[in-house]
């Protein structure tokens, strides 16, 4: 057999140092990919906290829209049913039909400041 060669020791201390180094990089591979796989799983459970936190947050606006909506819609009606009170009634008295045509606006302001559901801001 022959001797080991002084090139071959070469090639052999760089095939080993390039070994090394791939198993080297390897490691800091599996480190990245790791820390990769934890850094995912932490936003992922950030983020479907707060998914159940702004459900919980729709919830609870959708109840109140609700409640602002049926109230709007009382007042509406309540409105409405002022309006064709004062209408019937200006189609019997002459001199109240002629304030009513003119002041129709300024009554309808008067009755939707008189009529605010509650949580709703005035005009």
């Amino acid at each position: 057999m022959p001797m080991n060669t002084p090139e071959q020791r070469s090639v052999e201390s760089s095939d080993a140092d390039l070994r090394s180094h791939f198993q080297a990089l390897q490691r800091q591979n599996n480190f990245l990919l790791t820390g990769l796989v934890v850094l995912s799983l932490i936003l992922m459970g950030y983020l479907f906290i707060q998914s159940r936190r702004a459900g919980k947050d729709l919830k609870q606006v959708q109840m109140q829209v609700q409640r602002v909506t049926k109230a709007n819609q009382e007042r509406e009606k309540r409105l409405r049913e002022a309006m064709t009170t004062l209408s019937q009634f200006s189609a019997t008295n002459e001199e109240f039909r002629k304030i009513f045509a003119v002041n129709e606006q300024a009554i309808i302001d008067f009755l939707n400041r008189r009529t605010n559901a509650p949580g709703t801001d005035t005009p």
